[in-house]
């Protein structure tokens, strides 16, 4: 009855014609390579005239809404859907909040937009004031030659194991930044999976993150590459842990929206049946 796809390349070269072969509206989600990547696959003039049986462009924040809006898109056929992640199981076994700052994890691919190198020099500035300070990095296996043993670079793990990492965090960051190509992260899923095992979280401004991350409430919100900013962050943070366990309480709330169920519901009542 109705075609759903993921990234807006795949939605507009991919699936609008199979849907006008087989004569079904269609949707998909645009996320952020597909959208902020110079040379994406989605010219800009394509967004002024889209296909007839576009019923819905689904995508996962009111920056991403708010861009493809500029680009001539009219906002009714314009949704926005968190990105999914399944949460339930992870709610479930949330250990406490922290109580001290200690360990630093950070989560994701080893490319340029995560802004490993950006977070390593904080941590490291940080240490001049809190010198037990502790960072892992999950994905940044090599980043630092001869890292010294408080500064961990593993290499992906699989997803059981990441979480373990991520439960044992005082405090979870994502420092993303723009990466020299124009892509930038839309809203990484380690800050929902973060904020239902009870983690304080920071990151950077940048595009969708202030939809799940309001600072003072679940995390703190830095500006994207400022390494001072952030070193001061870590400094703060180990100097207040009361602010850091009542960021961390607060996680399971905001991130609520992010339930893979609910956002499949509310894509089938917002899009499917639209």
């Amino acid at each position: 009855d109705h075609l759903h796809g993921h990234f807006a390349d795949h939605g507009m070269f991919v699936l609008a014609p199979i849907a006008a072969r087989v004569d079904r509206p269609f949707s998909f989600t645009a996320h952020a390579y597909d959208l902020f990547r110079q040379g994406a696959a989605v010219p800009l003039d394509v967004w002024s005239r889209l296909p007839s049986g576009l019923r819905k462009i689904v995508t996962i924040s009111r920056f991403h809404r708010d861009w493809l809006a500029l680009r001539g898109v009219p906002p009714e056929r314009i949704s926005v859907l968190p990105n999914g992640a399944d949460l339930a199981p992870l709610l479930a076994a949330a250990p406490p909040p922290p109580t001290q700052l200690r360990r630093v994890v950070a989560v994701g691919r080893p490319v340029a937009k995560k802004g490993f190198g950006v977070l390593v020099q904080a941590w490291d500035l940080a240490r001049r004031s809190v010198p037990y300070l502790e960072l892992t990095i999950v994905g940044g296996a090599g980043l630092v030659q001869a890292p010294p043993p408080t500064l961990r670079l593993l290499p992906m793990l699989p997803y059981a194991e990441t979480l373990r990492e991520m439960a044992a965090a005082d405090l979870v960051v994502a420092s993303s930044l723009a990466a020299p190509d124009g892509d930038m992260d839309g809203i990484p899923t380690v800050l929902a999976e973060a904020g239902a095992l009870r983690r304080p979280v920071v990151a950077s401004r940048i595009t969708g993150t202030p939809d799940l991350v309001m600072d003072g409430v679940n995390g703190l919100i830095v500006p994207p590459g400022d390494v001072r900013a952030l070193a001061s962050v870590f400094v703060r943070l180990a100097q207040r842990p009361v602010e850091l366990a009542r960021m961390g309480a607060a996680g399971p709330t905001l991130a609520a929206a992010h339930d893979a169920r609910l956002v499949a519901r509310r894509l089938a009542q917002e899009v499917f049946s639209a």
